[in-house]
């Protein structure tokens, strides 16, 4: 997002999507280093677009932003 404020003066717009997922098997059956990797990417990897895109597009008084994990 800087590099884009410093080249455009701006940030309008934003979608944040990330998603994975392993092959289909029983929780119990996930190990603990695959269960990690899923959660990380889908519910933390958007995380810090959707905190920091609306704190600048509110600074420079606009923008519209989703995400989906």
């Amino acid at each position: 997002m800087r590099g884009t404020v410093e080249h455009y003066g701006r940030l309008d717009l934003a979608f944040n999507n990330a998603g994975t997922t392993n092959a289909p098997k029983a929780l119990h059956e996930f190990d603990e280093e695959e269960w990690d990797s899923v959660l990380d990417t889908n519910l933390r990897a958007v995380w810090p677009c959707m905190k920091y895109e609306p704190r600048q597009m509110l600074a420079q008084g606009g923008g519209a932003f989703a995400g989906r994990a």
